[in-house]
């Protein structure tokens, strides 16, 4: 007995479902999930390449900027203690406070 009905009561040949019916539904929902399987696959593959992209920019761009740094932090270490055009102290700029001159 399921849900309140009993199958043994039904003659054995008045039940039976189209076989007909039941493959072409199979085949069909088969068929539109093999389409919705394959454009989300399409789709996923998509994002993961753009992340991918993404990810090697972003590593690219701190590259160059870890570059940059190091060389700022390098003409920064070389700097004179005093401007070479007025003798005023520099510091630790790369412009003098005084004459606006670039010390490097």
């Amino acid at each position: 007995m399921q849900n309140g009905f009993d199958f043994r009561k039904i003659p054995m040949g008045a039940f039976r479902p189209s076989h007909k019916k039941y493959h072409g539904h199979v085949v069909g929902g088969s068929i539109i999930g093999s389409i919705i399987g394959t454009a989300i696959s399409t789709a996923i593959n998509e994002t993961v390449e753009s992340y991918a992209g993404t990810v090697e920019r972003a590593r690219t761009e701190e590259q160059e900027r870890a570059r940059i740094r190091s060389e700022y932090n390098k003409k920064m270490a070389n700097l004179p203690a005093n401007c070479p055009n007025c003798g005023a102290p520099t510091c630790g700029k790369m412009y003098c406070e005084y004459c606006e001159s670039k010390l490097v």
